[in-house]
């Protein structure tokens, strides 16, 4: 995973430069100027800033998932990737304002609006990215955090931890790489609730009295281990 924070990194440099020689008026929503407020605008502020910008968004990609490695963090790596892009693009964007000397007039409203947005999607993600939590209350376990689930000891038929699992498609939920939340429909299994924060075993999964699936993992194995020998210490009680 590391080479392909690196790929972004370099990617992101050479959008850097590429930028350098565009027109700035296809950059940032410039294109739409006229051409007689074209005059106004400080061309060559927006190239360096615009490049910097790129350049400094590019080194964090590069360099965040070694630190996220030293503070064994390494499950937040891909937020913070999205994080950065999208809140650094709109920083660009926004502080890019200062370039254009015409009247911003209405014109400010969609940047901001732009950059209300961006924050949202990138809420949204980010807690799609955070690790449940098991919660044991009583005769009852939860699963928190985004498509989370509850289920009542009782109603569980058996509980198992296994080193691969079937082919699933996403029918409603997440899906992004080694990340899967919500509704599935597993190969031979039919549709399955998944809660999944990594590709590396084992994979816990609990299979109700009515056959109903729940298949998940943690991003740290000893967890989804830890678990599993919750859930079975609950049975036997």
């Amino acid at each position: 995973m590391l080479i392909i924070y690196l790929i972004l990194g370099l990617l992101l440099v050479c959008l850097a430069f590429v930028s350098w020689g565009m027109n700035p008026y296809r950059m940032l929503g410039y294109f739409s100027i006229p051409k007689e407020k074209k005059e106004n605008v400080d061309s060559g502020g927006l190239f360096a800033f615009t490049k910097k910008g790129f350049i400094m968004i590019a080194i964090t990609v590069m360099v965040s998932p070694f630190i996220m490695q030293i503070f064994h963090l390494e499950v937040y790596t891909p937020l913070l990737m999205i994080f950065e892009i999208m809140i650094g693009t709109t920083i660009i964007w926004l502080i890019s304002q200062k370039y254009d000397h015409n009247a911003k007039g209405k014109r400010l409203y969609f940047p901001v609006f732009f950059a209300l947005i961006t924050l949202f999607s990138t809420g949204t993600v980010a807690h799609s990215f955070i690790p449940p939590k098991t919660v044991i209350k009583e005769e009852i376990i939860q699963f928190t955090g985004s498509f989370g689930f509850k289920l009542n000891i009782s109603d569980i038929g058996s509980v198992e931890l296994a080193d691969t699992i079937p082919q699933n498609k996403r029918i409603y939920g997440v899906g992004a790489g080694y990340l899967k939340k919500g509704r599935f429909s597993v190969e031979s299994w039919g549709e399955c609730r998944l809660l999944l924060h990594s590709n590396t075993p084992p994979f816990l999964i609990i299979t109700k009295n009515d056959g109903e699936k729940f298949i998940m993992n943690y991003y740290k194995p000893a967890e989804t281990e830890n678990t599993y020998k919750q859930i079975e210490s609950l049975k036997e009680k």
